[in-house]
């Protein structure tokens, strides 16, 4: 029987591309329909499926799944009931519970895609597509974040004015994560400036070290493995990555020395 520590997926193979796909259609339909009384129903039901798809194919333990689905269990739960009585109470502070919940787990997915990640002896389009998948989930961290933040502070999180729509908040958070910034959402806090600052950083650094660096390595087998070292079980992409950080390194500092001999 296996162990409660064990770790668990949904199958023996690796969703990646579903993940991606599933990604895209919920970004596209959160910022593209309107609202109305179910869309967050809908916002929460196709977010939850994509964490439980991320965490389960990342293999991530049995006891961290389970409370993966407890977490998105009562978000869907708050969200119904948000629906059913959003004629007759308001709901903002039950918005907020649903945001932080979906925050906390969307928080621990990328971790979870990339060590996954490092498992795998070669990098492939599957590869790409798992970090990806790990790209957007940041942002889709940051636009509940951001609405958890307008849920529970006394102020507004948009300086023009009050605004509880999810699509805004998502479409926010990915022109700040590629630094497009149109200007016509800014946050109006300090709290909400500083999140917008750390999401530009983030999203830039991921994109031009772990996306950059498997682009680079794409195709080629990583070497070095050793499947009958427990210890080594997350290593054979993690030490290729590393050889090629220092590969680079080595050449630019050669080229330093060189042109000092000339």
């Amino acid at each position: 029987m296996a162990d409660a520590d064990e770790v668990v997926g949904l199958s023996r193979i690796d969703r990646w591309g579903y993940l991606l796909l599933l990604l895209f259609v919920t970004i596209v339909l959160t910022i593209a329909m309107p609202v109305g009384e179910w869309t967050l129903v809908l916002d929460v039901a196709l977010v939850s499926l994509a964490l439980v798809i991320a965490l389960g194919t990342a293999r991530i333990r049995v006891r961290r799944m389970r409370l993966a689905y407890a977490g998105v269990a009562v978000a869907m739960l708050l969200s119904i009931f948000i629906a059913l009585t959003s004629r007759f109470v308001m709901d903002l502070n039950s918005g907020g519970m649903i945001y932080a919940i979906l925050a906390l787990l969307l928080l621990f997915a990328p971790p979870a895609i990339l060590l996954r990640i490092l498992t795998y002896e070669e990098v492939t389009g599957h590869t790409l597509a798992a970090a990806l998948s790990a790209y957007l989930m940041i942002g889709l961290f940051f636009a509940f974040t951001y609405l958890m933040v307008n849920a529970w502070s006394p102020q507004p999180f948009f300086a023009q004015g009050p605004n509880s729509n999810p699509a805004d908040y998502v479409y926010m958070s990915y022109i700040t994560m590629t630094t497009t910034g149109y200007g016509d959402f800014t946050p109006g806090t300090d709290v909400g400036r500083a999140l917008v600052v750390l999401e530009a950083l983030i999203g830039q650094i991921f994109l031009v070290t772990t996306v950059a660096r498997l682009v680079s390595l794409w195709g080629g087998p990583v070497r070095g493995r050793s499947a009958d070292t427990p210890h080594d079980r997350h290593r054979p992409l993690k030490r290729a990555l590393h050889t090629a950080g220092r590969s680079r390194l080595d050449a630019t500092a050669q080229a330093d020395a060189d042109q000092s001999d000339a």
